[in-house]
């Protein structure tokens, strides 16, 4: 048999029997659950099934392999050999000489001003390569595709196409002009290497950009050396054959085996202009089954009682207009056959056929029972059938014994101060404060960032931003960090995640949820996710799951219903001012064609109060459909079998900062990362029942992502408490003592805990502790900042008070240069010791050549000649840090300390790892120490996942991994 004839009509129709079956596996008995509660996903059993697809006769086409024999047509190829080369090509890098040839090279600093843009066609193939070198694994080309066409493509990255397709500072592609981004596979250290990347463009993609991505860069300007060759963008014209293996590499579930090329979690479906129902839901990551007809999977099941099929059924990407594909699902037990499910699907003209379609099977009648369930696609003749089945799992109902359903509510911008139950005079949240009195309320929660992505990404992982390094728009949570939704998928729970957001969509958040709805949508309302929700609790509320909720209210634009727009009182100002909803404010409170509300570009006061209030009518709106939510779960009979948690991402400035309207920036004031937090257990029946506190307000501070280890602690989830920086928030949730009326403040085991808050892309941090926060604002352009704020007498921060108390400023700098040398990589050296009245000076000499050197304590540095640097200050405690060296792991400090007394000590150091706490002992002891630190990869923190050694074997013979 020919394996190239598989897509003729003639042998397709002899197929339709199945009667010659490629057995993939041998079956050693009937897929089981661990438990009865335990969902079979039948993603994760492919190599227990009978298999026959056209995908085993094909190789996966890997990321270093060419195709032989697809037709190309080059679309970008430089070889930085031509001395016509120009360097104005590529802003940001140089092209140089390494190991006698040329090269793009890249030394860190501006990581988005090195990149490539082309025009390329919607819904083609292409394959891009690069050759790397490069000592920083994390630092390589992106490929994003935007939906921005060019109007020079004829010469590459004109100045007019660069300015339209990326914001000012060349930093990303604009909000809603970014469709995907792809990434290599992550190179190996310190040799050249050859890569290649399929893209398979979506229907709206114009524009290919090529652009370096450096996050840990922006955490740390460090060394970033990395070269680059032979960089090419070819368009391909594949056969159909080649195609199938191009798409069998595409994908790939994760731990799924890649011979087989069939377990996908990915955004499968072409993504449309239109990002209502039903065509939304192609912005859906989903875990599917690839099926080209004809496939077919044989499983053998023990089914257990009560249980369902629940799945979802679609055409692939690349299917055309004229596809059909049948799609068949038939039981086989004791010598008889039942079909359970029959659809056929055509793809049109104009986007009809390309949504998914939920469907759900009754398995009662099979229970207890051993079955073979076989799920056919077969395609109509002369068409493509590429087939999908999403997500098929079989589960069961469960019981008042089983462990807890789990509803994470996270809110976009909602600062702390504006709900009722945390002080605000106005009564804008009736039902989050009806939440509280049933749960446990954080009166003092410390976000992680004061924007969307790293915030949630830290809430999500249990991570600080310097650790997940999801900092900027192009990046996303590696695949070796743990996710909440993996803990709980791999325990056994139905997981669904629904987010209309720009910043949540394509950056790793969908790891973990069988489905993740992320629509990259600018503007969104609360009904939209509302109805989503009841959706697919109608669906999946009896069964265990845990739930993610995104709200994009009180985000700009403002757009709720005009009764909650009226609520406070705003209409009218707006009326006067000329001003209808929705409308956004910039970052300085100015309204684009509002002449009326910022004349001279400054807001007039009844603007700003009309803003203020238009924000207080969105929470009140928010309210009103998180209560229509809860009523769900009550009316369902689940409220109080299911934890709830809701909490914020961050706050927003309301003009509390003169004309600042807005968040993120070098802002970490506490109407930006004080956020609500709010947990609401679950009721536990029967022996041994836990005693939940109910309506406790908890005084302690405490960090918003330490929500993570709590909800899996209350959820009975194990799991390795060194992986992650969170703590968990269970003693605050537990009764002290007697269970008979309402539990105090401060009857139980939590203490205050210290909340780093940090924004690394404009280079700013703070410390909030016990009263006080400190704040660093590090920028390579500017002077070191410093302040400290003490909230017992200054609750709005107005007073840098960093002088009149010196001896708290340096614990608290203590404790943050602690972070720093845990979780930011680079080489730093530190002296400590002396007494107060000291003056001492440092002349410090480094070994390797110095590009810049900065002190994040003390005066400026003083370069006195190449690579000798001299810093003058009063030792106050003698904390000295020196920080961000362009070096190598050879690096070496030859330090000279002169006293007031003139005598000098010179000394040799050389960098050690860094051990947690080590600089906070040493400023502790009053005798002088010097000492160099190197600080390893932030990531190296995260989990990391041991790899399957069936699973390694695959990926070494297909060429994956070495």
């Amino acid at each position: 048999m020919e394996s190239a004839r598989w897509l003729s009509p003639g042998f397709r129709k002899g197929l339709l029997t199945f009667r010659a079956l490629l057995v993939f596996g041998l079956v050693a008995g009937p897929i089981l659950p661990a438990s009865a509660l335990e969902p079979i996903r039948l993603e994760l059993h492919l190599n227990e099934a009978k298999i026959y697809s056209p995908l085993l006769r094909v190789r996966a086409v890997n990321s270093l392999l060419k195709l032989p024999g697809v037709p190309a047509h080059s679309v970008l190829k430089r070889d930085f050999e031509s001395g016509a080369e120009a360097t104005d090509d590529v802003t940001g890098c140089s092209i140089a000489n390494r190991s006698e040839q040329r090269a793009l090279h890249y030394r860190g600093g501006a990581p988005y001003q090195c990149l490539f843009v082309v025009a390329v066609e919607p819904a083609t193939h292409y394959l891009i390569r690069r050759r790397i070198h490069t000592d920083e694994p994390l630092v390589d080309f992106a490929v994003m595709e935007s939906r921005v066409g060019l109007e020079h493509p004829e010469q590459l990255n004109h100045p007019a196409d660069l300015t339209r397709l990326l914001d000012p500072n060349l930093e990303f592609l604009a909000r809603g002009t970014l469709l995907y981004t792809h990434h290599f596979e992550k190179p190996r250290r310190d040799r050249w290497q050859s890569d290649s990347m399929h893209v398979f463009t979506t229907a709206h993609t114009r524009t290919l950009v090529m652009m370096i991505q450096d996050a840990e860069g922006i955490a740390s300007p460090k060394p970033r050396d990395a070269w680059f060759d032979d960089v090419e963008v070819e368009r391909l014209e594949p056969r159909l054959r080649q195609e199938l293996a191009l798409f069998k590499g595409f994908g790939l579930a994760p731990g799924s085996d890649p011979a087989l090329g069939i377990a996908k979690h990915a955004q499968l479906l072409p993504v449309s202009d239109v990002v209502e129902p039903p065509y939304d839901v192609n912005y859906e990551f989903r875990h599917a089954l690839f099926a080209p007809a004809p496939t077919l999977i044989r499983y053998q099941l023990a089914i257990p009682a009560h249980a369902r099929l629940q799945f979802s059924y679609a055409m692939f990407k690349a299917s055309k207009p004229g596809d059909a594909v049948q799609f068949r699902i038939v039981a086989a037990h004791g010598g008889r056959e039942v079909e359970l499910f029959r659809r056929r699907v055509v793809v049109r003209a104009g986007g009809d056929g390309w949504h998914w379609r939920e469907a759900s099977v009754d398995l009662d009648a099979f229970g207890g029972q051993q079955v073979e369930l076989r799920l056919e696609t077969t395609a109509l003749p002369r068409t493509r059938g590429y087939a999908l089945w999403g997500n098929p799992v079989i589960d069961t109902k469960r019981s008042a014994e089983d462990p807890p359903n789990v509803l994470l509510i996270g809110i976009d911008t909602l600062r702390a101060d504006r709900l009722s139950s945390y002080g605000y005079l106005r009564n804008t949240s009736t039902h989050i404060d009806a939440l509280a009195a049933d749960g446990v309320r954080f009166e003092r929660a410390v976000s992680n960032s004061n924007w969307t992505a790293p915030s949630f990404a830290s809430l999500l992982t249990g991570l600080t931003p310097s650790q997940h390094l999801v900092i900027h728009r192009a990046s996303a949570i590696a695949p070796e960090i743990a996710t909440l939704a993996e803990y709980f998928r791999n325990a056994g729970w139905l997981t669904r995640g629904i987010a209309y957001k720009a910043y949540l969509y394509n950056m790793g958040f969908e790891q973990g949820f069988d489905t993740w709805l992320g629509v990259p949508a600018l503007a969104s309302s609360a009904d939209g996710v509302v109805a989503k929700a009841d959706e697919w609790l109608r669906s999946n509320g009896d069964r265990r799951f845990f739930l993610f909720l995104h709200f994009n209210d009180p985000h700009q634009p403002f757009n709720q219903p005009s009764d909650f727009a009226k609520r406070y009182g705003s209409s009218e100002v707006l009326t006067r001012l000329g001003l209808k909803l929705p409308f956004t404010t910039n970052l300085y409170g100015q309204v684009e064609g509002c002449s009326l509300c910022t004349p001279d570009g400054i807001s007039v006061p009844q603007f700003k109060t009309a803003v203020s209030d238009l924000y207080d009518g969105e929470i009140a709106y928010l309210d009103d459909r998180i209560g229509r939510i809860i009523d769900t779960l009550k009316r369902r009979g689940l409220y109080d079998d299911t934890i709830i948690a809701f909490v914020s991402d961050h706050g927003e400035s309301l003009f509390d900062r003169g004309q600042f309207f807005g968040h993120g920036r070098h802002y970490l004031f506490d109407e930006l990362v004080r956020v609500p937090l709010i947990i609401k257990p679950h009721q536990v029946r029967g022996p041994g029942a836990v005693d939940w506190a109910h309506g406790r307000v908890v005084s302690q501070q405490v960090r918003s992502f330490d929500l993570m280890p709590t909800l899996l602690d209350l959820a009975g989830i194990e799991h390795d408490v060194g992986s992650m920086t969170a703590a968990t928030l269970l003693p605050a949730l537990e009764m002290a003592g007697s269970s008979e009326g309402p539990a105090e403040a401060g009857s139980f085991a939590i203490t205050d805990r210290p909340g780093i808050s940090e924004n690394l892309r404009w280079s700013a941090i703070a410390l909030s502790w016990q009263g006080w926060k400190y704040v660093l604002r590090h920028a390579p352009d500017i002077p070191v900042e410093h302040s400290l704020y003490r909230f017992e007498t200054d609750p709005g921060e107005r007073q840098n008070v960093i002088d009149r108390h010196p001896a708290i400023a340096e614990r608290l700098r203590a404790r943050m240069i602690d972070y720093f040398l845990q979780y930011r990589p680079g080489y730093y050296l530190v002296a400590t010791g002396g007494e107060r009245s000291d003056t001492v000076q440092f002349r410090v000499r480094i070994n390797e050549s110095v590009r810049s050197a900065k002190s994040l304590v003390g005066s400026p540095l003083v370069e006195r000649e190449p690579g000798v640097f001299v810093l003058d200050r009063s030792a106050r405690g003698g904390l000295v840090l020196f920080a961000h060296f362009d070096a190598d792991t050879e690096l070496r400090f030859e330090v000279t300390s002169i006293g007031d007394d003139g005598a000098e000590i010179a000394l040799s150091v050389e960098p050690e790892e860094y051990r947690e706490g080590h600089v906070i002992e040493m400023i502790e002891d009053s005798n002088w120490e010097v000492r160099a630190f190197q600080t390893l990869a932030p990531t190296m923190a995260a989990q990391k996942r041991a790899d399957d050694a069936t699973q390694r074997e695959a990926l070494e013979a297909l060429g994956y991994i070495e």
